[in-house]
């Protein structure tokens, strides 16, 4: 059976009028905090329903929940999500836990002020991961980056130079003639709205001029970048994060 035949089974058990509520929340893209406040219930309430329906709906993300709730005719249908372009590949196991992150990230992401996002941390404590998380639940019909959600892999590359190059084969972005390379990806950049991630970009941490000028130059980029040092750049909102904590609650 594929996954588009699973998407269309029943529920074993139908959601009850709240589930409903906080699933229509997701397919708007709404975060936790957001939630808690357009329902005036408690933060831990909506953690703990939202759970309920991905249990329900027998899924681990937002993104997983919105395409299940349309297959089943629980969110309206429509191809916008499908539109938003982006190369981020589905998880090999569901994502546990850090929900106050994700939410912080959220927030940050949502602010037009921030364009420039840290995440660090020691080697192995989740970086990538919860990277690829808040990207993921960024795609939804009231998108933010209606142009495009991409993750780009520098831990293959040993130099800054190697950056646009990177950058550009992520973006499918032709160079043309023998003009400067830069200057053609950004103005490509320029008028566009996309979320980047840049993960393990603390072994070239020469390549943040590269990263400033896109700042400077194109306004409707965020940069979200994972690294166990700090950029020390500016404009840039660093997000250390953690060991994982884990916590249950239930509905107040």
């Amino acid at each position: 059976m594929n996954s588009r035949d699973t998407n269309n089974l029943p529920l074993a058990q139908p959601l009850t009028p709240r589930e409903q509520e906080i699933l229509n929340c997701i397919g708007d893209g709404l975060t936790n905090r957001q939630m808690a406040e357009h329902l005036t219930i408690a933060a831990g309430t909506v953690k703990w329903y939202v759970r309920q329906v991905y249990n329900k709906l027998g899924v681990s993300s937002r993104a997983e929940a919105a395409t299940r709730a349309r297959g089943l005719g629980l969110l309206p249908a429509g191809d916008q999500e499908g539109a938003v372009r982006h190369n981020l590949l589905a998880a090999a196991t569901p994502f546990v836990g850090r929900e106050a992150e994700l939410d912080a990230l959220a927030e940050l992401i949502a602010d037009p002020q921030v364009r420039i996002i840290t995440l660090t941390g020691p080697g192995g404590i989740g970086k990538t991961r919860l990277a690829l998380e808040t990207a993921g639940r960024q795609i939804h019909p009231q998108t933010l980056f209606p142009d495009g959600i991409f993750f780009v892999s520098l831990a293959p590359i040993e130099s800054a130079e190697e950056i646009l190059t990177a950058l550009a084969a992520t973006l499918d972005f032709h160079f043309h003639g023998p003009g400067n390379e830069t200057k053609q990806l950004y103005n490509d950049l320029r008028n566009k709205h996309m979320l980047l991630v840049m993960d393990n970009f603390e072994h070239i941490l020469d390549g943040r001029s590269l990263l400033a000028q896109i700042n400077e130059q194109a306004a409707g980029i965020t940069l979200l970048v994972t690294s166990r040092e700090r950029l020390q750049m500016h404009g840039e909102q660093r997000f250390p994060l953690g060991g994982l904590r884990t916590a249950q609650s239930g509905p107040s």
